[in-house]
């Protein structure tokens, strides 16, 4: 800051006449308007010395600097005195300045000589932390001298507390920790990262007992990105102290005398605990809040963070708590909401220690008077997005009034930082960068504002993939211009740093998964990743961890891999986060969406497509459960499934780790092969369009226009799906006349989708089924229009054909019938559930078996598959239904298996080996409808079960032996993936990639072990599962097949049956009267499997009136009776 008197200064195209009279009249109208209240006029009114010159263009003014002065009792103070930002970085660090140290603050000190500040005490710790090291337990007395330039760009990876102080704490009521008046001026904190932090100005975190008493933050910005955010203040990250193990509590606390004028943002999808004051009170009220006033404003992901804190926690007492409206969102009736115009008016009612007045924001008087302090402190810049004060490359704003006082700008080089009025636009230089005075002029008062503008030319790979051997070479460089390569080996954890002037750089062997980073004075980083996995680069404007699940954030993707071109991508795309769990963890799940459809690395073994995914695999150490078993499933017969190959992600040229890049499961041509209505109506509408201008109707721009009304047309109203024809505008468009094909009947296209996070979401189109499995259209899927589209007949139909074969596995004998008695369940929570007679009807699938709506080797393929794999998830969330306009419903594809095969991160109740995945009550604790997922109701009928004991010992020793042995996929993978995952590894692991790997095996070994043992018989199948139990009453004595018929006895003991009925195969059913203890039918031979393949006969106990015998130990009414039956199977070569 500067006031007027000695030291040159040039400020072009402005006169000092100018100047004078400019500011004259500030200053007389700033006189007039001053209130009484000790509002120190002469403070603002030094004045302009004569000029020694005036030039045509521009005028050379004087001007003296403002010099920080030394208090004159520095040597006499009680404690230890701070005299320059050196000393105040020894605390702590320095023998002589401990922490638990009396301080005292001689001086004004300037700290933007340190790049990025160490909070005193240092930035580790834990949360809630009031004993222990790294703690500031002393006192500090800043004596209200300004501390300027507080800069801290940090990206921890372990539990960390930002601000000038890092943890502020003590123990002890009669020693309380102590800050006071304490300024802050210019604060720039930027922590971005994906573990636990807490951020504020002044210190990252406060527990135990601390008097904070004057504390201004004058200007800046706090800034967080990340995925777990404890708390983000201007003042304070967050007050937490951990009373679990000792009666220190949040009340120890106590906070007055305040001031905030600093923009605090965070991003971090979860949780807003983003604040004007105190990022989060947690566990506890605080003792005081009092005397506060925040200007600044708070911003979270885009909206409104809180004006003063949040958390669960509040103040006992809160007096003279104010917030400028617009600061941000109320909290517990913490404060008051009060206009710009109150907060300058001068009537704003504080406390004898703030100076009010008219034309001025309310103000600490001790900070008012400091020599130092001057209207251009209040100012805080607003830089484009991903911008600092270092690096600017787009136009920005600067305040032109501080409350009602103005402020003046001048740039030292207009070529490239011009003003005009509140917008700064800059001109970026050819090459290299360009350093810019901006001045700030108010009140015959001055202050300067350094910023670089960085050169609009970009460096650049020459060659994209790396090969051992093979020179990387850069271009877009000045002639001259020094190089610096920084080879970071995520997989060793090593570094070295390599000088260069040619732009080129060799790597060697040992290089492999390294982050090769070059850097060039005046020119942004540019990073190219070593591996011998393929290498995704994705560049936007928004931080990793700024991404949400809103819509699409633009950006730009490249796709470096060793593979043919049209396999490779580089161009424009779209991001957004993705996955419901997964998206609250560290490391992020992304949906990708391509500017042009390609087959990247050519793993779509259909074709190309748009849409993408980019799984994070965050818990699973091993990177390969989601890979592996995802291509197992389709080794043993599941239709569809979702290619992937593991990549090493680059963002924003920072190394995130090894992701799955996988297709998208969606309704499509190469993805899951079904009639496809959202395509049909994107067509008709292009269709439409292109006609229309062909006719002369609309031009190459109406057309665009056209289509796009009419698609919002279809996706609004969705009657086309029976009428065949669309109306805009008053005209109707039938599809037929346009070429387009007839639309089929509604009995399919349809994929469905079960996850408990739809539960209650009336935003979707729900089919939640009478025993409350949640599921709900993935495609069609009508983001506007629902009410229309739960008109149409595919809605209905789906929900019918899913409820049908419901009540098919839950009745008698697997077929449903309208006259069956059906129920639905009333669930109140987990454990708290009743059943109900429900009034239900379904006339097109009356009479059916199970078999006869969904494919029998699908429900077979998919029953093993959740058991071989034994995922917490399966038959939970993530489960898929699809079926076609023709044809049988089929589950699929599998998806999400993180937690499978035992993965005990974090969850322990995987760890079951021994169990089977659908009768394991630990794997039933959350939800209701686990209880009753279709594997567990499937396993009453013995037919199925004789059908999966044959496919077990069909794939046994084929697909699931080539998946297991040694040398197999799985060991083949491990081999491959093994240095990319060290790398993972040390990028987020908190378990290593050999732990989960060992941790895996184990409990494969261990359930394959136990499956055999389980699958050696069809009986000790049956009999382990539990559920079937068979009667001594009746039993099939003979099968005689013979070339048309077969002929089929049943041996009956129990006399009051009075028929049986056969059931064979699951289809074919027939009854026959009991005549001397025996039963017998003839079905054709069609109904048996000649080939090979297993067959069963199941028999059921008819009584005399005609209804089924029930065992009433095994039945569960509502749910399922289990009849009084038998069965037997057989295989005919």
């Amino acid at each position: 800051m500067k006031k007027l008197a000695n030291t040159t200064v040039k400020i072009k195209k402005v006169t000092v006449i100018t100047i004078l009279l400019i500011l004259s009249a500030a200053l007389l109208l700033f006189f007039c308007s001053c209130s009484n209240k000790g509002f120190d006029i002469g403070k603002l009114t030094d004045e302009i010395s004569e000029p020694e010159t005036i030039k045509e263009e521009g005028t050379t003014a004087e001007y003296t600097y403002y010099e920080p002065r030394i208090d004159s009792d520095a040597d006499s103070i009680k404690g230890i005195a701070i005299r320059s930002a050196e000393d105040l970085a020894k605390i702590g660090v320095d023998e002589d300045y401990p922490l638990d140290g009396d301080y005292v603050l001689v001086t004004d000190i300037d700290l933007s000589g340190y790049k990025s500040w160490e909070p005193i005490g240092g930035a580790a710790g834990k949360s809630g932390q009031w004993n222990g090291k790294g703690i500031f337990t002393g006192t500090f007395d800043g004596r209200n001298h300004i501390i300027w330039g507080l800069t801290i760009d940090a990206a921890p990876d372990k539990e960390s507390f930002w601000g000038l102080f890092g943890t502020v704490a003590s123990k002890s009521e009669d020693d309380p920790a102590v800050i006071k008046n304490v300024v802050l001026s210019g604060v720039s904190i930027q922590v971005v990262s994906s573990v636990t932090n807490a951020v504020g100005a002044l210190a990252g975190q406060v527990n135990g007992y601390v008097e904070i008493d004057g504390v201004s933050v004058l200007s800046g910005v706090v800034s967080f990105l990340g995925s777990n955010n404890l708390g983000v203040g201007g003042v304070i990250g967050q007050i937490r102290t951990d009373s679990t193990s000792s009666r220190v509590s949040n009340m120890g606390v106590s906070i007055k005398n305040i001031f905030s004028n600093v923009t605090v943002t965070a991003e971090n999808g979860g949780t807003n605990y983003c604040s004007g004051v105190i990022g989060r009170i947690r566990g506890g009220n605080i003792k005081e809040l009092s005397s506060v006033v925040v200007i600044g404003k708070t911003i979270f992901e885009g909206g409104n963070g809180f004006a003063i804190t949040t958390g669960d926690s509040g103040a006992r007492r809160k007096d003279s708590v104010y917030y400028q409206v617009g600061s941000g969102n109320a909290y517990n009736s913490i404060g008051q909401s009060v206009s710009k115009d109150g907060m300058t008016n001068g009537s704003l009612i504080i406390s004898d220690d703030w100076t009010v007045a008219k034309g001025f924001y309310p103000l600490l008087s001790d900070v008012y008077d400091s020599p130092a302090f001057s209207v251009m402190e209040l100012i805080t810049f607003s830089f484009h997005s991903g911008e600092n004060k270092d690096a600017v490359k787009s136009n920005f704003t600067v305040a032109t009034k501080v409350a009602d006082i103005s402020v003046k700008w001048y740039s030292s080089n207009p070529d490239i930082v011009s003003v005009g009025g509140q917008t700064v636009k800059v001109t970026q230089p050819a090459s290299g960068y360009v350093d810019v005075t901006l001045t700030a002029v108010s009140g015959g008062l001055a202050k300067d504002y350094k910023i670089r503008v960085i050169s609009s030319q970009q460096g650049y790979f020459i060659n994209d993939y790396v090969v051992a051997g093979e020179p990387i070479r850069v271009g877009g460089y000045a002639e001259g211009t020094e190089f610096k390569w920084i080879i970071e080996n995520k997989s060793t954890g090593k570094t070295k740093t390599v000088l260069d002037t040619t732009g080129s750089y060799t790597p060697k062997e040992e290089d492999l998964e390294s982050l090769i980073t070059v850097q060039a004075l005046g020119y942004e980083d540019i990073s190219l990743y070593y591996s011998y996995l393929p290498v995704i680069y994705i560049t936007t404007d928004k931080a990793y961890n700024a991404i949400g699940k809103g819509g699409y954030t633009d950006g730009y993707m490249k796709l470096a891999a060793d593979v043919e071109d049209q396999y490779l991508y580089d161009g424009k795309i779209g991001i957004k986060l993705r996955g419901n769990s997964t998206a609250r963890w560290d490391k992020r799940p992304f949906k990708i969406k391509l500017d042009t459809k390609t087959n990247l690395l050519g793993i779509d073994k259909e074709g190309p497509n748009k849409h993408w995914v980019l799984l994070a695999n965050y818990i699973d150490p091993t990177l390969m459960r989601n890979k592996i078993i995802n291509d197992f499933s389709y080794a043993i017969g599941m239709e569809y499934y979702m290619a992937s190959e593991n990549v090493v992600l680059i963002y924003n040229g920072k190394y995130y780790g090894v992701y799955q890049l996988c297709e998208h499961i969606r309704v499509d041509e190469t993805r899951v092969n079904i009639f496809d209505w959202e395509e049909y109506a994107e067509t008709a509408a292009k269709t439409i369009a292109a006609a229309a201008r062909e006719a002369g109707e609309v031009g190459y721009a109406g057309e665009a226009k056209l289509a796009q009304e009419l698609e919002n047309e279809l996706f609004s109203d969705w009657s086309w799906m029976k009428t065949g024809q669309v109306k805009l505008n008053g005209k109707t468009y039938v599809f037929t006349d346009y070429g387009m094909e007839a639309l089929p009947p509604q009995t399919g296209g349809f994929l469905l989708e079960m996850d408990f996070y739809s539960i209650g979401n009336e935003a979707l189109p729900r089919t939640e089924t009478a025993y409350r499995q949640p599921f709900y259209f993935n495609t069609p899927n009508p983001e506007y229009g629902l009410d229309s589209f739960k008109e149409q007949d595919l809605y209905k139909y789906a929900y019918r054909y899913i409820q049908s074969f419901e009540y098919a596995i839950h009745s008698d004998d697997f077929i449903f019938r309208n006259s069956d008695t059906h129920y639905r369940a009333n669930v109140y929570n987990r454990y708290n559930y009743n059943y109900v007679e429900a009034n239900y009807k379904d006339d097109l699938n009356d009479g059916r078996h199970y078999s006869e709506l969904f494919d029998m080797d699908n429900l077979v393929a998919n029953f093993i598959f959740c058991e071989i794999i034994m995922n917490w998830d399966s038959m939970k969330n993530s489960t898929f239904v699809y079926k076609d306009i023709d044809g049988l419903a089929k589950l699929g594809p599998q998806w999400d298996f993180d937690w499978a095969w035992g993965n005990t991160i974090p969850n322990p109740n995987t760890w079951r080996p021994t169990s089977w995945h659908c009768r394991e009550f630990d794997f039933m604790v959350e939800q209701y409808y686990q209880t009753v997922q279709w594997n567990c109701l499937l396993i009453r009928d013995p037919y199925f079960l004789v059908k999966v004991y044959e496919k077990w010992h069909e794939i046994r020793n084929r697909e699931l032996e080539d998946l297991i042995k040694k040398g197999g996929i799985i060991d083949n993978y491990t081999d491959f993936i093994r240095k990319a995952a060290r790398g993972n590894d040390n990028r987020w692991g908190f378990v290593t990639f050999d732990t989960s790997l060992s941790q895996m095996w184990n409990f494969i070994n261990t359930r394959m072990k136990w499956l055999d043992e389980q699958f050696k018989t069809v009986e000790s199948l049956i009999k382990s599962l539990g559920v079937y139990h068979s009667s001594n009453d009746l039993r099939v004595t003979d099968v005689t097949v013979l070339t048309d018929k077969t002929k089929i006895t049943a041996k009956v003991n129990n006399t009051s049956i009075d028929s049986v009925a056969f059931q064979i195969n699951g289809t074919t059913m027939v009854k026959a009267k009991v005549n001397n203890g025996t039963a017998t039918v003839t079905v054709d031979t069609s109904a048996i499997d000649i080939t090979g393949g297993y067959n069963c006969v199941t028999i059921y106990a008819i009584d005399s009136t005609g209804d089924y015998i029930y065992d009433e130990e095994h039945s569960i009414k509502g749910n399922y009776n289990q009849v009084v039956s038998n069965y037997k199977y057989f295989v005919i070569k």
